[in-house]
């Protein structure tokens, strides 16, 4: 017997651990927020204060959509060292909205890496400045073009005069379903990219 227990020592303690890793694990994936009840954020280059940004959509979307959104995330990221096309494509399934500044646009990056903007839902945004690119002979929207100076984007930048081109995820459902996916009444993506759109007074 205690030859037996020397040997097999670590299957009762693996007995008696194992159902409260699974429990912890199959509670803390429940208790993490759905796509809809979560809104991120992502600026691509340097100089923003994410973190008076989050606090300041925290504060303000609940006014704003009649979403609920449980956590909402404003990170920023340099993409160093990488194939940076397939960076931006993968980071569409993470995040809702891609603000890329100045020195990290590309010619045609919007027909290469992400989707046009639609009228449904530009319509949103009647008078933000589009960023827009020559698609067979024609001019197709692909962004909100924002500005330091213009927009209350301005206020979480620590550069002055500087501009962002704002890109919607294709794969976002909280986008009022205008890009075909999620639900008409999760918008929360909309109302942040009107709050940072809004004009400086």
């Amino acid at each position: 017997m205690k030859k037996h227990l020397r040997m097999n020592w670590w299957k009762y303690i693996a007995v008696l651990l194992l159902p409260a890793i699974l429990w912890s694990t199959v509670f803390s994936l429940r208790e993490r927020p759905s796509g809809n009840e979560r809104l991120r954020i992502l600026f691509v280059g340097e100089g923003v204060n994410t973190t008076a940004l989050q606090e300041d959509l925290e504060a303000a979307l609940p006014h704003l959509t009649t979403q609920t959104v449980k956590e909402i995330t404003v990170v920023q990221q340099i993409p160093d060292n990488v194939d940076y096309g397939q960076w931006l494509i993968s980071r569409q399934f993470s995040y809702d909205i891609l603000i890329i500044s100045e020195p990290w646009r590309m010619g045609d990056m919007g027909q290469n890496y992400f989707s046009r903007l639609r009228e449904p839902l530009l319509s949103h945004f009647p008078s933000v400045r589009q960023y827009c690119e020559t698609v067979d002979g024609g001019r197709l929207p692909f962004a909100l073009a924002l500005t330091s100076v213009q927009t209350r984007l301005g206020d979480y930048l620590k550069m002055e005069n500087a501009s962002w081109l704002l890109f919607f995820s294709p794969e976002s459902v909280n986008l009022g379903g205008e890009n075909g996916k999620g639900n008409a009444a999760d918008d929360a993506a909309i109302a942040a990219a009107r709050y940072l759109s809004e004009e400086k007074h």
